[in-house]
């Protein structure tokens, strides 16, 4: 019912038309559900050759975590526990704030990817802390314990924090007590907390570490150190450190393998802003500039009054 009265509220957000297998944005493979009876349940009807004509992103998200969930966990995923996941991305990507990292861009970046992939996708922009002013009311509930506020300075906290946890960490290689910067990893660390605190109750750790990975590799603008290594060489040594300290059984080709998707969603989430198209290039920019610019935001300008 919670749903359901959620959706009558974003009922008019964009939806996507799938009139003829070519236009369509989403894999077929995803919205043409097995089951028959689930897809009804969740108040959506597929037949074998059917596709849908009209799909809210709520029903969106909706359906292609419970396909991602599906092919991972053996054991049956609630709808109401998909549904409020479904929520929560969407509240957090729908704030006033947001102009361009909207719920569209998880789809944007998730298209064609994997089930690791999506789940990470659609939480790696949950939290854009200095963007939104802070964390929801929800967000925080589900954070409780992770980070200390003050004055507008966001530390990790020093005490002791679940194993997996402690595992998300050792990922972005965080300290305690250690001040995070909202330019080198707050918000994705922040959003892979959520989504591991999130997803806990359905995915084993290996899978967890592999969405913090994914996670981890979309915080933007970082170069080579002073020894010519990169963001994911980095993050590879971190990663084998976390499944040496956390036991998580994962091969040095499961690793090799994590830190390769990891870095294809990264490129996925730079992607909008590497396109031949220069109107698309431009639409993307214009869209992204408010984000970071309040001042353009809240009181507009004319390209005249930056000349």
């Amino acid at each position: 019912k919670r749903f359901f009265k959620f959706f009558n509220c974003c009922a008019n957000t964009n939806v996507i038309s799938s009139t003829n297998g070519s236009s369509t944005s989403v894999s077929l493979n995803v919205l043409e559900r097995k089951s028959k009876i689930l897809s009804y349940k969740r108040g959506i009807w597929l037949s074998k050759n059917s596709i849908i004509s009209q799909y809210s992103r709520m029903q969106r998200l909706v359906v292609e975590i419970h396909a991602c969930l599906d092919n991972l966990v053996r054991v049956p995923v609630s709808d109401e526990e998909v549904e409020s996941w479904a929520c929560l991305i969407y509240e957090s990507m729908s704030a006033p704030s947001r102009t361009f990292h909207g719920v569209q861009h998880v789809f944007d970046i998730s298209h064609e990817a994997d089930d690791i992939q999506k789940l990470s996708a659609f939480f790696h922009d949950c939290i854009y802390y200095t963007i939104d002013g802070a964390l929801s009311p929800e967000q925080s509930r589900i954070l409780d314990g992770i980070i200390v506020e003050k004055d507008d300075i966001v530390c990790l906290t020093e005490n002791n924090l679940e194993p997996n946890m402690e595992m998300v960490t050792t990922i972005f290689g965080f300290e305690k007590g250690q001040k995070l910067n909202p330019f080198l990893g707050l918000n994705e660390f922040l959003s892979a907390a959520l989504a591991v605190r999130c997803y806990v109750s359905v995915l084993d750790s290996t899978d967890l570490a592999k969405i913090a990975t994914c996670i981890e590799a979309t915080i933007p603008f970082r170069g080579k150190d002073e020894n010519g290594l990169g963001p994911m060489n980095h993050l590879y040594n971190r990663l084998e450190k976390a499944n040496e300290m956390h036991d998580l059984g994962m091969s040095r080709k499961t690793i090799v393998e994590s830190v390769q998707r990891a870095a294809d969603l990264g490129n996925r989430d730079a992607s909008n802003f590497a396109l031949a198209d220069r109107a698309v290039f431009l639409s993307n920019t214009w869209n992204l500039l408010p984000e970071s610019n309040g001042i353009i935001k809240y009181f507009g300008f004319r390209i005249l009054h930056m000349h």
